[in-house]
């Protein structure tokens, strides 16, 4: 490591403390983290009960801190950590690496509170997608049904599937049913 690294790292120390981080719990900080490739993340953020949140990638002063996206991509990915820093001490950069396509800059990093409630809100987002795009499925699929129950009244119910979602989708949601109580698929899918 560049002397000059070095003092990029102890600037990133004294930015991590002005956020609360304790640098000297390793459950919540991780310096030069070996990851399963045998590469060493310089920096790993994590929450409370030690799962990773993001990675530090620090950089000579000298250095753009954008430069080093690709690296940190890929130590993000083996953590799966959601967010990434991309730092030299002077220029911090902030990356929802699965979400946006380039790095911003922030004023410094964000504290570990922060950075836990950014994930939570995140993990609810991804489930309110997932529940609405099923919704839209099981909608779909209901409407199709009824379509074919008309056009055809003696059709069998194991025709109906040739109208489908996967089953596997319906069968996680159960009894399904609309806001005002109504069920919305009708069709009994095999």
């Amino acid at each position: 490591m560049a002397t000059n690294e070095a003092f990029s790292r102890v600037q990133i120390d004294a930015q991590l403390k002005d956020q609360g981080w304790n640098v000297l719990d390793t459950n919540a900080v991780r310096f030069e983290y070996v990851l399963p490739d045998k590469t060493k993340a310089d920096y790993v953020l994590c929450d409370r009960h030690g799962r990773a949140l993001a990675v530090i990638e620090a950089k000579r002063a000298c250095i753009n801190p954008a430069e080093a996206e690709a690296q940190a991509k890929g130590y993000a990915e083996q953590l799966k950590a959601p967010y990434i820093f991309l730092s030299n001490g002077e220029e911090i950069r902030f990356w929802e690496w699965q979400r946006e396509a380039f790095p911003r800059p922030v004023k410094t990093f964000f504290a570990q509170g922060d950075l836990e409630r950014r994930a939570g809100r995140r993990f609810q987002d991804e489930k309110r997608i997932t529940i609405t795009t099923l919704q839209s499925m099981v909608n779909i699929h209901s409407s199709r049904c009824a379509g074919a129950a008309r056009a055809r009244p003696r059709a069998r119910a194991s025709r109906s599937s040739q109208y489908l979602i996967p089953s596997t989708f319906v069968d996680s949601l159960g009894s399904f049913t609309a806001p005002k109580g109504k069920v919305r698929h009708e069709c009994v899918l095999h």
